[in-house]
């Protein structure tokens, strides 16, 4: 293995963990700030990945995640969501606690409403509330998500260009042409 490969196997690691690191960060604020839970085991923190490939062109860093992480980092223009994507968003809201946030919200709206409506009408008898059924708040909540996408896009969280434009390829690039003595050209390709 030559040097540039260990000195690109060594920053593409810890990108990869950076990367990583901020997304998860702003994936927990996020949720925070909605309040529902945060699930650690994200599918697309879990597809991040890196790759040093040697060939007659150079050497190269690859960095690949699953296809949204595009959407995710730099949002999304308004526009219509496909079948699969609503099933995406529905599976998304059981995972993430939103379908059951929604379900507890919900209950507690028509209780209101009927606590008021008793009050008028306190001679009339009152069926007891219940949660509405798990799998209908998750497709209303995908119905919503999707109407939401359609009319205003979504802002991205810049979970990998902030990690990539923080300065470590200028810093790469130095470290390079310092340890090696070697010019080196970075070239950054973005999502696809």
């Amino acid at each position: 293995m030559s040097e540039l490969t260990k000195i690109l196997k060594d920053f593409g690691a810890k990108l990869k963990v950076d990367i990583q690191t901020n997304l998860e960060n702003k994936m927990k604020a996020k949720a925070a700030s909605y309040g529902t839970k945060f699930n650690s085991s994200s599918r697309l923190k879990n597809s991040i990945k890196f790759f040093v490939t040697e060939n007659e062109q150079g050497t190269s860093v690859s960095i690949s995640m699953n296809d949204y992480g595009g959407a995710v980092d730099g949002g999304r223009i308004a526009a219509g969501v496909s079948e699969d994507g609503q099933k995406s968003i529905e599976e998304w809201s059981k995972t993430k606690g939103v379908a059951e946030n929604y379900r507890v919200k919900d209950l507690k709206k028509r209780k209101e409403l009927q606590s008021i409506s008793k009050a008028n009408n306190p001679t009339h008898k009152y069926k007891t509330l219940k949660k509405m059924p798990f799998d209908r708040a998750a497709t209303t909540m995908a119905y919503l998500v999707s109407r939401k996408l359609k009319e205003k896009g979504y802002e991205g969280n810049n979970f990998y260009t902030e990690v990539i434009n923080d300065g470590r390829i200028d810093d790469l690039t130095e470290y390079i042409a310092n340890t090696l003595g070697k010019q080196v050209i970075i070239e950054l390709k973005g999502f696809k």
